[in-house]
């Protein structure tokens, strides 16, 4: 997965934005060499139905997921689209370019 940045960010929320990855769900159940396995968790979801990773550093990335739906659901609702959606396996890189 190769991610690239548009522009440069101007604000906090700009910055925070960036950094997020949106991958189609099919993508995730795509198994790939050198993946981590994540299993049943409650994914939050961007205005198109897509999941959402964050980049935590420069290569490093956090999957917005839990075990826990109201987790979830709370994080998706203050910070995204609000929308969830359970997943049982998905395959995630650990770093992303």
């Amino acid at each position: 997965m190769k991610v690239t940045l548009t522009e440069t960010p101007k604000t906090k929320t700009d910055r925070f934005l960036q950094r997020l990855i949106k991958v189609p769900l099919e993508e995730l159940a795509k198994p790939q060499d050198g993946y981590i396995v994540i299993m049943d968790n409650w994914w939050a979801l961007d205005d198109e139905g897509r999941a959402i990773l964050y980049r935590s550093g420069a290569w490093d990335v956090a999957p917005q997921c839990n075990s826990n739906r109201t987790v979830c659901e709370y994080l998706s609702k203050r910070m995204y689209s609000g929308a969830v959606k359970f997943v049982h396996i998905a395959y995630v890189p650990q770093r992303v370019q």
